[in-house]
This record gives C-alpha cells, sequence and structure tokens, in this order.
C-alpha cells in the first residue's frame, strides 16, 4: 500500500538575506512524502514570491491532488525522462508541486536525485561532469572576504540594497580579491557609473540589470548580462530570443522551472549559443541536493556553449560540489527535516 502525507513546513535561514526587493529571514515549504514498501522519499516545493506566478497555496493544492494511482500511472514508462514529461502533463501548473514530484519519481526509480537527473540529461545529450565550481553570495564586504578565505573562486554581490556609490566601492573591493565577481540587480536600475565599474572590475555577467532587462538589447554592452526572474514563465522563443538580443547567461532555478524545465531550457540556451548556471530559490536540503545534481549531469563548457569555459553555480556550500556530497546531503535530509540551503 502506497501512503501519501502533505505538510506545511518552515524554517529560519542562518543568516538574513537582502537582496533590492526583499528581505528574508525565513523560508516556508510544502513537504511531500511517499512511503509504501519499497521504503520512504520525501521532497518539498517551496515557490518564492517574485519568481513566477507559483505560490505556496498553489502547490500544497496540487500536491494534495496526488493519490497513489497517478504516481503508478507515471512510473510505467521504462524511461526516466518520460516519467518526468508524465508528471508536467499531471501538475501544469505549480512548478514547485511539480519539482517536488519529479524528485519523488527519480528518488524511487535510482534511489537518489542526483543520479536520476543525470540519466534524463543523458537522453537530452548532456554530460555529466564530477565535480562542479560553486559561487558565493555576499551581501557585503565581511561576507566577502569570509567566503574568499573559504576558498570560493566567484562571489556574487546584491547590487541596490546600499547606496549606488556604496556598490560601486564594494564593487572595486571585490575585484582586487583574486576572485571572479558576479553583480545580481535583481531587477533595480543600474546606474551608469555601477556599469562602468562592472567593466573594470571584469564581472562575469550583472544579473536582472533593470526592471525590463528581459525586453532590451545587450548586445553592446560591456559587461555581459545575466537573466532569472524575468524568464520564470517565458517559452521557449522568448528565451531564445533574449539570446540573440545579447543575453549571455541564463539562470536555471528547478523550484520555478521544474526539473524538465530547467533541462529543456539548458538545451535551448545551449542551442542559442550562451550559457547557463543553477542557482537555487534560498529552498532547503532536499531540493538543493537536486539543484546540485542538476548543474552536475548538465557538464562542462560542451553542455553550456560556444566552449568558453564553464561558470561557477549559484549553489554555494562548498567551493567545489561533487555527487557524492549532494548525494549525502539528500540522504540526510531524507531522514530528517532538510534545512536551509
Amino acid at each position: 500500500m502506497t501512503t501519501i502525507d502533505v505538510e506545511t513546513v518552515r524554517w529560519r535561514l542562518p543568516r538574513r538575506l537582502t537582496n533590492a526587493r526583499s528581505t528574508h529571514v525565513e523560508r516556508e515549504a510544502v513537504r511531500c512524502v511517499v512511503e509504501d514498501g519499497a521504503g520512504r522519499v520525501v521532497a518539498e516545493a517551496a515557490p518564492l514570491e517574485g519568481f513566477g506566478q507559483d505560490d505556496l497555496a498553489a502547490a500544497r493544492s496540487a500536491l494534495e491532488r496526488l493519490v497513489a494511482g497517478d504516481l503508478h500511472a507515471m512510473e510505467c514508462s521504462e524511461s526516466l525522462l518520460d516519467r518526468l514529461r508524465a508528471a508536467a502533463q499531471w501538475c501544469p501548473d505549480s512548478a514547485s508541486a511539480r519539482f517536488a514530484l519529479e524528485c519523488v519519481l527519480l528518488r524511487r526509480a535510482a534511489d537518489s536525485v542526483v543520479d536520476g537527473v543525470r540519466v534524463c540529461a543523458a537522453e537530452l545529450g548532456f554530460e555529466a561532469v564530477s565535480t562542479i565550481d560553486a559561487a558565493g553570495w555576499a551581501s557585503d564586504l565581511e561576507d566577502a572576504r569570509r567566503l574568499r578565505d573559504e576558498g570560493f573562486r566567484t562571489i556574487k554581490y546584491k547590487l541596490g540594497v546600499e547606496t549606488a556609490s556604496a556598490d560601486q566601492e564594494t564593487l572595486r573591493t571585490l575585484g582586487a580579491l583574486d576572485c571572479a565577481v558576479r553583480a545580481d540587480a535583481n531587477g533595480s536600475a543600474v546606474d551608469d557609473a555601477t556599469w562602468r565599474v562592472l567593466s573594470e572590475v571584469g564581472a562575469e555577467f550583472v544579473e536582472e540589470p533593470g526592471p525590463e532587462a528581459a525586453l532590451q538589447d545587450w548586445r553592446r554592452s560591456k559587461v555581459p548580462v545575466a537573466l532569472d526572474e524575468s524568464l520564470a514563465d517565458a517559452g521557449a522563443a522568448e528565451v531564445a530570443a533574449c539570446v540573440r538580443r545579447g543575453v549571455q547567461v541564463v539562470v536555471l532555478k528547478p523550484m520555478v522551472l521544474g526539473l524538465l524545465g530547467s533541462l529543456e531550457r539548458a538545451k535551448t540556451v545551449r542551442a542559442a549559443g550562451a550559457r547557463v548556471v543553477v542557482s537555487h530559490l534560498l529552498d532547503g536540503d532536499l531540493a538543493w541536493s537536486a539543484h546540485a545534481g542538476l548543474a552536475l549531469a548538465l557538464g562542462g563548457s560542451l553542455a553550456l556553449g560556444a566552449q568558453r569555459g564553464a561558470l561557477a553555480h549559484g549553489l554555494g556550500r562548498r567551493p567545489t560540489l561533487d555527487a557524492a556530497f549532494a548525494r549525502s546531503v539528500e540522504h540526510r535530509a531524507s531522514a530528517t527535516t532538510g534545512g536551509p540551503a
């Protein structure tokens, strides 16, 4: 007999996280627990306001509809990729609930989402790598120096939290720390002086620079531009059009796109000649391990376009990540209550 339980969980983040639009001190998720004679698997749906149309109520409503017969029907196919496609058909309206369902399917089939998503990625032509670099997120210079001391070679700085002049001073200091620098404006306007400093320090990219970043032409930008939340609900044609207008990096958040959606978007971006980075949504350990598995499954420069070298993924935790570490996080979280990523 297969039982499916759904509950809402909440946890405090390790530290207050602030960007140009909001401050987060805790996260909330809908947890789905599936148990039968084969074992127990746990997954979580954790949408976040400002990233697509999804919300916690929609995620819970979707997962509460799930019954054993639905799950078994999705598991009829031998292909794990086809099982994800069946999940997408069953749950079209809540991306985070779909992500949780995808994680359930992969854990039941492969014992680990880290391993299951690699199989799916291989079916789409991606070649997995054994390790990936991870970027750390700094909200101030103290954070940046701590991350550098921990060995992170890429640091992401949030623009718009402080004044423009303070941001410029911080960026210059980061540029002298012997690490790669990237910035995230989270849709806030970036003034000319800040653009100049970003260029001076050789920023890898600036993410979401302005409220209509997805509609602008970036082909003459001296700093590479990345898009994230502005493409949350975009289709493949819209994503490809943004790349043609000069966007060089697209951020993949599986909690926003689902695992299948992230794989398909990576394929679209690669075909258009741009690169991707995988990132989280301040979600818990169960989700973080799936994100790390996806990043490993997508591979390096061959998978990410134009043979310019792989970018560090926005996953934090450690400067370098491998499948063994991602699996250990996943299995520990499955046996407990998860935790912050």
